[in-house]
Formats: C-alpha cells, sequence, structure tokens
C-alpha cells in the first residue's frame, strides 16, 4: 500500500468521522458568531462562539437518537457511529450548553431567549416532527443557525443592523441551500 493510498484512507477514515459524529455540521453556527462578531466590531467572547457549537451538539445528538429508525434506512453509516460515543457527546454538550446559557443569562435575558431558541425549534422540529413539511424544516433550521448571528447584538446590546442584515443574508443562503439539497441539486 503506497504512502498516498495511506493518507487517502486516513482522511476518508476521519471525514466520516466527523460528518458521522455531527462535529462537522456544529462548526458553522459558531463560525457564524464569530463573524458576526467580527463585523460588528465587539470584543471577543468564547461564551458566546461555544454556546451555538454546544447547542448544535446538543441537537444533532438529540436528533440522531429520536431519528434512529429513519437514520437506519436514509443513512445507516449514522447508526454505525458508536452508541457510548454518542452519549457521551450528548452529555458534554448538555453540561456545556447549561453552563454556557447561564453566563449569557447574567448577561441579559434577550442573549439568553436567543440562546434557546435553536433547542426550541429543534424540539419541535425532531419531536412534534414538524422536519416532515417541506417549507416549515427549511425554514426552522435556517431559523435555529441564524440565531448564531442575532445572540451578537443582543449579548452586546448594540443593534446597529449589521447584525440584521446578517441575520437575512444567512437566513437566505440556508434555506437555498436545504432547498436545492432536498431537490436533488
Amino acid at each position: 500500500m503506497s504512502a498516498s493510498t495511506n493518507f487517502k484512507a486516513i482522511l476518508k477514515r476521519d471525514l466520516i468521522f466527523l460528518v458521522d459524529s455531527t462535529l462537522f455540521c456544529v462548526v458553522v453556527p459558531s463560525v457564524i458568531t464569530f463573524v458576526t462578531i467580527m463585523l460588528t466590531k465587539n470584543p471577543f467572547s468564547w461564551p458566546l462562539v461555544l454556546l451555538p457549537f454546544f447547542a448544535c451538539v446538543l441537537i444533532y445528538s438529540t436528533n440522531r437518537h429520536t431519528d434512529k429508525k429513519e437514520d437506519a434506512i436514509s443513512m445507516p453509516d449514522r447508526i454505525r457511529f458508536p452508541h457510548r460515543i454518542r452519549i457521551t457527546l450528548l452529555v458534554v454538550a448538555l453540561i456545556f450548553y447549561v453552563l454556557l446559557l447561564g453566563i449569557v443569562f447574567q448577561k441579559n435575558f434577550l442573549s439568553f431567549a436567543i440562546a434557546l431558541l435553536p433547542l426550541v425549534i429543534a424540539f419541535l422540529y425532531s419531536i412534534c416532527r414538524l422536519k416532515q413539511f417541506f417549507v416549515v424544516k427549511n425554514i426552522s433550521i435556517a431559523t435555529a443557525i441564524c440565531a448564531s448571528v442575532l445572540i451578537v447584538p443582543a449579548y452586546y446590546e448594540n443593534w446597529t443592523g449589521v447584525g440584521e442584515m446578517q441575520f437575512l443574508f444567512f437566513f437566505f443562503m440556508i434555506n437555498q441551500h436545504n432547498t436545492f439539497r432536498h431537490q436533488g441539486y
């Protein structure tokens, strides 16, 4: 086996782990929060950037648990992801999410409410099965991810319009991506 083939196999294994463990997907909202902080020229805040990360790990881990039967049919590789690691991710995410919610709550109630929004949407999405409805599914996902934008002006109590424009930009980009993805493009 050549070094190139070995490298490709390792890279493929690691990429599959990132996707199946949800770690790949959960980075996006944190990056959006980071970009929003930089564009609005607010001071960097680790709790603010980590909050959407752990919220998404919690949401995706819960969704993977509630959708076992669906995933077994449509995405069997997700079912193969070790249950022990999935539970560990869920517990760690829950602990950090609650701690970070406490930090945000101490700052102000609006940022706390925005930080809870993705969890409420995830509950409606997975448990109440809103994901069965095409347009509602896309709007729910986009709104949950874009809460990562709105938490910044809420946290810093600095509503300049930049965050709102960024929210709309990401909202439409995520909706467009989800629409094309579900239509097979």
